[in-house]
C-alpha cells in the first residue's frame, strides 16, 4: 500500500504542466510544499505500520529478522527513533539471559 501511495504523490509531481527546472514558475514551491507534506505524511504511515509489526514479534530474534527485511527503510532519519527502540528492548532481553 505504501508503494502506491508513493507512486501516486511521485506521479502528482511528475505530471506538473510546467517544466520543473524553470525557475520563472512560482508554482513549483507551492507543488514542493505540498509533495514535502505528503511524503512526511507516508513517513508517519510506515513508521506507525513498523512500530506494530516489531510490537507483534514474540521474541528478539523475530525482531531481527524483521529487522533485515526493513533495512532499507529504516535508514531514514524518521525511523532512528524505532530503532533505538528495538535496540534498547535487546539490550534488556541480553541482560536478562545474562543473569540466569
Amino acid at each position: 500500500a505504501a508503494s502506491r501511495v508513493f507512486s501516486g504523490i511521485t506521479a502528482q509531481l511528475r505530471s506538473a504542466p510546467y517544466a520543473l527546472l524553470d525557475l520563472e514558475v512560482t508554482q513549483f514551491d507551492t507543488d514542493y510544499d505540498e509533495f514535502s507534506a505528503r511524503i512526511m505524511d507516508l513517513e508517519v504511515m510506515l513508521r506507525d505500520s513498523i512500530h506494530l509489526a516489531f510490537d507483534g514479534t514474540a521474541s528478539s530474534e523475530q525482531a531481527q529478522r524483521l529487522l533485515l527485511q526493513l533495512q532499507g527503510v529504516l535508514q531514514r532519519d524518521a525511523f532512528r527513533d524505532e530503532l533505538v527502540l528495538i535496540f534498547g528492548s535487546y539490550a534488556v532481553e541480553l541482560e536478562a539471559v545474562q543473569m540466569l
